[in-house]
């Protein structure tokens, strides 16, 4: 996961899914999140629908990182029809301790 984070954070969005997805398939929740938030930023695998599956199962499993993009996913109509309210939801609770 920190390998892809990194990647992530340098702009290399190709390796940084590869090895977001490695690190999700082994169960990192976190990983999901961020391999859910690839596919909103990269325009090469814009995947809306697959983001939201990702972050709702990164979500599920207890990450904040997932509550949040999860919640950026829902209030974009590209996801679908926005819900206001879970998103909001979701980043009270991912603003606690």
């Amino acid at each position: 996961y920190f390998l892809a984070d990194s990647w992530f954070s340098s702009g290399d969005l190709s390796k940084a899914e590869y090895w977001a997805q490695k690190a999700a398939d082994s169960g990192d929740a976190d990983a999901c999140a961020l391999l859910a938030q690839i596919k909103i930023t990269n325009p090469v695998s814009l995947d809306y629908p697959q983001a939201k599956v990702l972050a709702e199962k990164a979500a599920q499993a207890g990450s904040k990182e997932g509550e949040v993009t999860l919640a950026h996913i829902l209030v974009n109509t590209q996801a679908g029809k926005p819900d206001y309210p879970k998103a909001i939801s979701l980043l009270e609770n991912a603003s606690e301790d």
